[in-house]
């Protein structure tokens, strides 16, 4: 990460396996009603299983020195995920640190052989890819994934149809929303969802759609280390919901709960094909 001007930077190193909260809510019915669905959520996130998997987890916490190099201590074997966010101070101190882009890489630690001396392991250097700003209007950037069956998704094969694009990773609280959504859309052929997996691998995710069915496609974009499709579109936390107009525009970001019904609805009835206003989450 040299070459980079930051005066901040917040690093964590972490066992790349499921997250408790994926665990612990593996068995809840997505077709609960919101106030159902949060008091389950709620249940699982403090039973046994979440604790248990919770404790099985390693975190390390990564200073970052300013020439860009760190050194993490007693670090034991497995495979981790390594991960850095940038940031950098704004015009007006006033303000809170503005973020720059983030570098992650997945590394795996072995275990050192009984008596050989004592040695870092050197990770190489870690490339930062810097945060988009995706606006209402702007073209939506290009998306290739691989669906559950092994086919290649394309978001230019549905130009003339409006898109929601549904990143996410472990936990998801969109999903219910979705389904409402598509019993209400999808006759017509309008509109089109897709689900694009981040952190998960093929096999992953076919176990996951096996046992969570959804009818609408589902793909999977990788790690974070392995696409740039998150960065590109300003996603910063999963899950994040974005509407894109038949012209493969932005038309509404960071949608959630039943905002993903109304931006939707508001689009389809404005034919937001045909303008730049912005759909908000709320209206």
């Amino acid at each position: 990460m040299s070459g980079e001007r930051w005066t901040a930077a917040g690093g964590q190193l972490m066992l790349d396996q499921e997250d408790p909260v994926q665990v612990a809510t593996k068995t809840i019915d997505p077709t609960l009603d919101e106030e159902a669905l949060a008091i389950a959520r709620q249940s699982a996130s403090s039973s046994p299983e979440y604790y248990a998997h919770e404790r099985a987890m390693r975190r390390y916490d990564v200073p970052l020195r300013k020439d860009g190099s760190f050194r993490i201590e007693d670090v034991r074997p497995g495979k981790y995920m390594l991960r850095f966010t940038i940031y950098n101070n704004p015009v007006d101190p006033r303000l809170p640190l503005g973020e720059v882009g983030t570098a992650a890489s997945q590394i795996t630690v072995t275990a050192r052989p009984a008596g050989s001396p004592d040695s870092a392991m050197n990770v190489g250097v870690m490339q930062l890819i810097r945060l988009k700003r995706l606006n209402v209007g702007d073209p939506a950037p290009p998306i290739h994934a691989k669906t559950t069956d092994g086919q290649l998704w394309r978001l230019e094969d549905y130009k003339g149809k409006y898109v929601l694009l549904h990143f996410w990773g472990a936990a998801d609280e969109c999903t219910p929303y979705l389904k409402k959504c598509y019993d209400a859309f999808h006759t017509d052929g309008k509109v089109v969802i897709v689900g694009l997996s981040v952190g998960n691998d093929l096999e992953s995710l076919r176990k996951y759609a096996t046992g969570n069915p959804v009818p609408w496609v589902q793909a999977t974009l990788g790690h974070w280390t392995e696409t740039d499709v998150p960065e590109s579109y300003g996603v910063r936390n999963l899950p994040t919901v974005v509407l894109l107009d038949p012209n493969g525009r932005v038309v509404a970001r960071n949608l959630t709960a039943d905002g993903i019904m109304r931006a939707v609805s508001n689009a389809l009835t404005s034919g937001s094909e045909n303008t730049t206003r912005p759909i908000r989450p709320g209206n």
